[in-house]
């Protein structure tokens, strides 16, 4: 019985750095692209329906490249780590609304949490199948 709990706690060491990796490369990868995005909307000043439209690709980029970094740096498991890792960013998002509207966030924000999710295990599915690049002598 204890060398099963010495085995699982090992295990989720092994997972700790690059679920931490994945999520601050996805969480400054979206802070930069919301930025872009801001500068861009601020330039043409677009109706403000169109904002939330905006938001959903810098959602998919953001998991996608944490959840891409995180299984690239493990080197397998990839759409598990990249869906823990889009899981917590969506976790996160949900926090964040319910901190800002200070009630229960309204359901297109339960649907970008999924669509986070949903693209960390993509990006997680990637990072793992990349194709190793063979150098030229």
């Amino acid at each position: 019985m204890e060398r099963k709990k010495e085995n699982r706690n090992e295990n989720a060491k092994t997972y700790l750095p690059p679920l931490l990796r994945g999520l601050v490369a996805g969480i400054v990868s979206f802070f930069l692209l919301l930025l872009l995005t801001a500068f861009v909307v601020g330039k043409i000043k677009p109706v403000p329906s169109v904002l939330s439209v905006v938001l959903v690709p810098v959602l998919v980029l953001s998991g996608f490249i944490g959840g891409g970094i995180s299984a690239l740096s493990y080197g397998k498991k990839g759409l598990f780590l990249g869906g823990i890792t889009g899981g917590i960013l969506g976790a996160l998002e949900l926090i964040a609304s319910v901190i800002v509207l200070g009630t229960l966030p309204p359901p297109e924000v339960f649907v970008k949490a999924v669509i986070l999710l949903v693209s960390g295990m993509i990006g997680g599915y990637f990072g793992v199948n990349k194709k190793k690049r063979r150098r030229r002598k």
